[in-house]
């Protein structure tokens, strides 16, 4: 498999796993139930903070939200190629990671837990943008070597 057809893989499993573990969230949080962790003890306390939703609305819906987005920009970059939708997948993750190292912060800083399930989206945003990031080098890297060949005949005194 090319390089960059597998960090787009990369992006679109990522983006199901963001979305599955983000929906997830979102159906306790407007459940009202309790989230249990098994690797963490942290879930409960963590998804039931005041930094678990904004102006009523919680956090993880807004990431189920941001993780179709992300999958429906990787169908259409894997459909037509385009860089437009690469750059909307650089942009939307890159701010995605930002909001993951605050929220990481604010679980280690600030709540005194980690949630596992936090920490899985935060892990799928990274991959996401990380995947994207070397995607867009990739495409960037020129195709011929224009640099000039190496001097080597100065390092002896000699003329060129």
């Amino acid at each position: 498999m090319q390089a960059s057809k597998l960090l787009l893989f990369i992006i679109l499993v990522a983006s199901i796993v963001g979305f599955v573990d983000a929906s997830y969230l979102a159906a306790k949080y407007y459940s009202g139930s309790a989230v249990e962790c098994a690797i963490l003890a942290g879930c409960a306390q963590v998804t039931t903070s005041k930094y678990a939703e904004v102006a009523g609305v919680s956090i993880a819906l807004v990431g189920a939200i941001y993780y179709f987005a992300l999958f429906v920009l990787g169908i259409l970059f894997r459909e037509k190629s385009e860089t437009r939708f690469l750059v909307a997948i650089i942009a939307l993750s890159g701010l995605g990671f930002i909001a993951s190292v605050w929220f990481t912060y604010l679980q280690i800083a600030v709540i005194n837990a980690l949630c596992v399930y936090c920490l899985t989206s935060a892990a799928s945003t990274t991959a996401i943008f990380v995947s994207s990031l070397f995607i867009w080098r990739s495409r960037r890297e020129p195709r011929y070597n224009l640099a000039p060949a190496p001097l080597d005949n100065l390092s002896h005194g000699e003329k060129p």
